[in-house]
């Protein structure tokens, strides 16, 4: 008889979200969290939130915002997430102009 699984928490989901290299999650917080810095003259905020959807089940969004004073803009993506599977959810805003 195996033993049961141990729950699968919002920090399994984004972590099972943001272990892969090469991705376009590799700019964002590896938590839940929010980091701001300065790109290119650009102030950036990038940002991994999640919220439960069902039981062990997650909605992951990577949010990226940017402005200068006269330019800002944003970039969103999500996933659905539960144990052993990601699921593009959907996208919107544009491409940063620091990444071009």
């Amino acid at each position: 008889m195996s033993e049961p699984l141990p729950p699968f928490t919002m920090e399994d989901a984004v972590e099972f979200a943001t272990n892969d290299n090469g991705t376009v999650t590799d700019v964002f917080p590896k938590n839940i969290d929010k980091w701001e810095g300065q790109i290119d003259g650009y102030r950036v905020e990038r940002e991994t939130a999640t919220k439960e959807t069902g039981k062990e089940k997650y909605f992951i969004t990577f949010t990226e915002r940017w402005n200068t004073g006269k330019v800002k803009g944003f970039s969103s993506f999500s996933y659905e997430v539960e144990r052993g599977s990601l699921t593009a959810s959907g996208s919107e805003g544009n491409e940063p102009p620091y990444y071009k």
